[in-house]
């Protein structure tokens, strides 16, 4: 609600907020992967779920900062993905580059 509030308030920022939101999205996304892996080896296959990543292997669950939710994560596909600055989630799928897609090679 606060992005919100500030978007509308400080139109101007909308865009350097956005911008921040890929690096962050993107570190949270190493943080999971680092995670995932070590969960692999410990128990030899991946979670079925993030959260049982927290608080074992980290502090809390990885968030997607464009949204605040969790990022997306689907073990069967070996896929981990942020929505992107459209805000739309489009599964994992395809080469949008508004899409922060992160394959689990392991």
């Amino acid at each position: 609600m606060g992005r919100i509030t500030t978007w509308i308030t400080f139109p101007e920022f909308t865009h350097l907020a956005l911008r921040r939101c890929e690096p962050e999205s993107r570190v949270e996304a190493a943080r999971a992967w680092v995670a995932l892996r070590a969960h692999s080896i410990e128990h030899g296959r991946l979670p079925e779920r993030l959260e049982e990543l927290a608080p074992t292997y980290l502090a809390r669950v990885p968030i997607d900062f464009y949204d605040g939710a969790t990022l997306r994560y689907d073990p069967k596909r070996r896929l981990l993905w942020s929505i992107g600055i459209d805000f739309r989630d489009a599964g994992g799928v395809g080469e949008r580059l508004e899409e922060p897609v992160f394959p689990i090679p392991f």
